[in-house]
C-alpha cells in the first residue's frame, strides 16, 4: 500500500537522480544582487540562472508524469511524490527573488518575460504535485478495498470448508458430539463481519470509489454473494444442533415415560392376576358347596390349610391394590404432562423427524388404551372383587383349593390377556342382582376422581354399607361376632383412594384420551389437574399407608421376600402402625435398592436424613446435594450439565413436617409462593432429570 512513510526502492530512487543531478542555483540568483557587479555581468549571470531553474522545472513535471502513468497502469505500488514534494520546497524561496531582482536591478527589466513564464511554470508543477498525491490516495484505497475483499472471500472458503467438515464428521459418527464448532465459528465471523460492513460502507457511500473497469463491483458482488451463503450455511447448522438437542431431550423423556407406563402395565397385570385367582377360588367355592354333605367328614382335616390359603390371598389383594393406586397417583399426572410436553416441542420443531413421530403416536396410543384399561379397573373390576369378598370371608373353607398363585408363571403375564376372563362369576352377579343391593343407585353413589380422565367409583360411604350389609348376616342365618378383617382391610384401601368431590355429568369419556392436536395449544386445565393431584387426601379418608412406601406381603409358608417392582418397599401389615417405619429399618431399604450414586446424608440432620430418604426410594432419577457452609434447608436438585428443556441445577428451600401423633415425618418444599410435598415435587419436576 501507497503512503507518504513508505520506504523507496531502488527504483523509485532512480525515477528522482535526473532532478537530484541538476544542482540549484540559490549561490548564484543572491550573487545578483552584489554591486560590484557590472550591467553586463548581472544580465548574464541572470540568464543562467533562469535558464538552470526552467531546467529544473521541466525535469519536476517530468517525473511527475512518469509517477502518474504508474499509478493509472496499477503498476505503481512503492512509489511516492514525497521526494519531489522536498525538492519544490528547496527550489520554493528562489521564485520571488527572481521578481525581487528584476524589480531593483533596472538593467534586468527586459528578463520580466522569463520570469514570468517560470512562474507559471512553477504553479503548475505544484497543482500537477497535488494531482499526482490524490490519485496515488484512491489508488491506495482501491487497493485497500481489493485486498480485503480478497480476504473476505478467503475467510469465507475457509468457514464453509470448516462447516463441511464438521457435517461430515457428524453423519459419519452421529455418537460424537462437538459443539464446540458454534463457538469457533462465532470468534471468526465476528471480526469477518465488520469487514464485510466496511467494504459495503464504502462501496454505497455517495462517493463511492472510481473503477472504470468495474472490477471492484464485481468483486463486492461476488463477496456479497458468498457472505449470504455462508449465513445461510451457519443458520442451518444451528438449526440441526438445535434439533439433535432436542433429540437427546426426547428420547430422555420418553424413555422416562416408557419405564412409568412399564411400571403401571406390570401392575395392572398383577391385578388381572389377583382378580382372576380370587374368582377362579370363588368358582371352586360354588361347585364344592353342592357337595357339602358328601364330604363333611374331609373339612376339619383342611380347616387349617384353608384359613392360611385365605390370609395369604386377602394379604397379596391388599399389597397388590396399594402398588397400583400408589402408582396410579404419581405416574398418572406425570406421564399426562410429559407426553404433552413432548407434543408441543414436536409441535414447535421446524423439522419433522419421522422416528420421533411415530414413537410419540405410538406412546399416545398406548397410554390412552392403558388409561382405558386402569380406569375399568378401578371403577368396576376392583369394586367387584371387594363386594365379593364379604361373603367368602365368612366361608373360609371355600379357600381350600386356592394356592399361592400370585407368583406362579401357569397365569397370563399380560393384562390384556388377563381381562377377558375378569366377568363377574355367578356369585357376584347374584349378589348384584339382590332386590335391595344398593348396586341399584351405583350411579348416584359414585365419587369423581381426581384426574381429569377418571369417571365416577363407589364412594367410601357405600362401599362401608355394603360391607354392612354382607357381613351383617352369616350364610347360616346366624350374627357374626365380628366383621372380617379382610373386608375391612380391602374396602378401606379401595375407598380411601376413591377421593369424593362434587362432579358435573356433562364428563364424558372422550374428553379423556390425549391426541395430537392438543399439543397446538397449551391447556390450563391441565396444569390446573396437574396441581390437583398434588393435594393431600383428607384425614378422614386417607390410605393407611403413604403411596410412596408401599407394602409388601409375606407369605406364610415361607419367610423369603418376593421379587419386589420399581416402587416395591417394605412395611408392617397392620393397621394401626404408622406408614413410615423407622429411620434405621427405612434408611436400610432405601440403601438396598438405591443405585450407586444415593444421596448420603447427614447423620446428625433430620431434615437431611428424611431428604435422602425420599430422593433414594424416589423412582425419578434426580441428583440432590445440600448447600455447603449452610443449616437452613437449603438443597441443589438437578445436573447444570443436563440438556433438557427447563432443566438444570437448581436451589430450593425444604423443611421438616413432623407429625406426633402419627410418628411420621414429610418433607415440604418451597415452590413458587406456597410449599409442596417433596415427593410430589420429584415426580412433576422431570426437566430435573440428572
Amino acid at each position: 500500500m501507497i503512503t507518504s512513510e513508505s520506504i523507496q526502492t531502488t527504483e523509485a530512487n532512480d525515477i528522482f537522480d535526473p532532478l537530484y543531478q541538476i544542482q540549484i542555483p540559490e549561490k548564484e540568483l543572491n550573487d545578483l544582487f552584489s554591486p560590484s557587479l557590472s550591467p553586463e555581468q548581472r544580465v548574464n549571470d541572470f540568464g543562467a540562472v533562469t535558464k538552470r531553474i526552467t531546467h529544473w522545472l521541466e525535469t519536476a513535471h517530468m517525473i511527475a508524469f512518469s509517477i502518474e502513468q504508474s499509478v493509472k497502469r496499477g503498476d505503481m505500488e512503492s512509489y511516492s511524490v514525497e521526494p519531489l514534494q522536498l525538492a519544490c520546497n528547496k527550489m520554493h524561496p528562489l521564485i520571488p527573488l527572481l521578481t525581487e531582482c528584476i524589480d531593483e536591478q533596472e538593467e534586468l527589466e527586459h528578463c520580466r518575460l522569463p520570469v514570468t513564464k517560470i512562474q507559471s511554470e512553477w504553479s503548475g508543477l505544484q497543482h500537477f504535485i497535488s494531482f499526482v498525491k490524490t490519485l496515488i490516495e484512491e489508488a491506495n484505497e482501491k487497493h485497500m478495498l481489493r485486498t480485503m475483499m480478497e480476504n473476505i472471500l478467503i475467510q469465507v472458503d475457509d468457514l464453509s470448508m470448516m462447516i463441511f467438515q464438521f457435517q461430515e464428521k457428524r453423519h459419519s459418527d452421529p455418537e460424537k458430539k462437538e459443539d464446540s464448532i458454534l463457538l469457533d465459528i462465532d470468534n471468526r465471523v465476528g471480526p469477518l463481519f465488520t469487514n464485510v460492513e466496511k467494504v459495503y460502507t464504502r462501496m454505497t457511500s455517495s462517493n463511492p470509489p472510481e473503477d472504470t473497469t468495474g472490477l471492484l463491483t464485481r468483486k463486492h458482488l461476488l463477496v456479497q454473494e458468498r457472505w449470504e451463503s455462508l449465513r445461510i450455511e451457519i443458520d442451518e447448522l444451528k438449526i440441526e444442533l438445535k434439533e439433535d438437542r432436542w433429540l437427546v431431550v426426547f428420547r430422555q423423556v420418553a424413555d422416562q415415560v416408557d419405564d412409568m407406563m412399564n411400571g403401571l402395565d406390570k401392575t395392572v397385570t398383577q391385578c388381572y392376576t389377583m382378580i382372576h385367582q380370587i374368582r377362579d377360588g370363588h368358582g371352586m367355592v360354588t361347585s364344592s358347596s353342592s357337595t357339602t354333605s358328601s364330604s363333611s367328614n374331609h373339612t376339619s382335616s383342611t380347616s387349617s390349610t384353608t384359613t392360611n390359603t385365605t390370609t395369604d390371598a386377602r394379604t397379596k389383594l391388599r399389597s397388590v391394590e396399594k402398588n397400583f393406586e400408589a402408582k396410579y397417583k404419581y405416574y398418572t399426572p406425570s406421564i399426562t404432562k410429559m407426553l404433552l410436553m413432548l407434543g408441543n416441542g414436536i409441535a414447535a420443531r421446524v423439522s419433522r423427524n419421522v422416528a420421533t413421530l411415530q414413537r410419540h403416536e405410538a406412546m399416545l396410543a398406548r397410554w390412552n388404551t392403558l388409561k382405558s384399561t386402569m380406569d375399568q379397573l378401578r371403577k368396576r373390576d376392583l369394586p367387584d372383587i371387594v363386594v365379593v369378598e364379604p361373603t367368602l370371608s365368612d366361608n373360609t373353607h371355600c379357600w381350600s383349593r386356592l394356592s399361592d398363585r400370585s407368583d406362579s408363571t401357569t397365569g397370563s403375564s399380560n393384562w390384556k390377556d388377563l381381562i377377558s376372563s375378569t366377568t363377574p362369576t355367578s356369585t357376584s352377579r347374584f349378589l348384584h342382582n339382590k332386590p335391595s343391593s344398593p348396586s341399584l343407585h351405583f350411579e348416584d353413589d359414585r365419587s369423581k376422581s381426581p384426574f381429569k380422565f377418571n369417571h365416577h367409583s363407589p364412594s367410601p360411604l357405600f362401599m362401608e354399607d355394603k360391607v354392612r350389609q354382607y357381613r351383617g348376616t352369616s350364610p347360616n342365618g346366624k350374627r357374626t361376632t365380628s366383621p372380617s378383617f379382610y373386608a375391612r382391610e380391602s374396602f378401606n384401601s379401595v375407598g380411601s383412594a376413591l377421593r369424593p368431590q362434587s362432579i358435573s355429568p356433562s364428563h364424558s369419556r372422550e374428553d379423556d384420551m390425549i391426541s395430537t392436536k392438543d399439543f397446538r395449544s397449551q391447556n390450563n386445565n391441565s396444569r390446573q389437574q396437574t396441581s390437583a393431584t398434588s393435594r393431600s387426601i383428607t384425614p378422614s379418608i386417607r390410605r393407611s399407608g403413604t403411596p410412596s412406601m408401599i407394602p409388601r406381603p409375606k407369605t406364610p409358608t415361607s419367610n423369603a421376600l418376593r421379587p419386589r417392582s420399581s416402587m416395591a418397599r417394605i412395611t408392617n401389615m397392620t393397621r394401626s402402625e404408622s406408614p413410615f417405619r423407622s429411620t434405621s429399618s427405612t434408611t436400610a431399604a432405601a440403601a438396598a435398592t438405591s443405585p450407586a450414586t444415593a444421596y448420603r446424608p447427614d447423620p446428625k440432620d433430620p431434615l437431611d436424613k428424611q431428604v435422602a430418604l425420599i430422593v433414594n426410594r424416589s423412582p425419578i432419577p434426580i441428583q440432590c446435594s445440600k448447600k455447603a457452609g449452610t443449616a437452613d434447608g437449603r438443597y441443589y436438585f438437578g445436573n447444570e450439565l443436563t440438556p433438557s428443556l427447563g432443566g438444570g441445577k437448581k436451589i430450593y428451600t425444604c423443611k421438616l413436617m413432623t407429625y406426633e401423633n402419627s410418628g411420621r415425618n414429610k418433607v415440604l418444599i418451597r415452590v413458587g409462593g406456597g410449599w409442596q410435598d417433596l415427593e410430589i415435587f420429584l415426580l412433576e419436576h422431570m426437566n430435573l432429570i440428572g
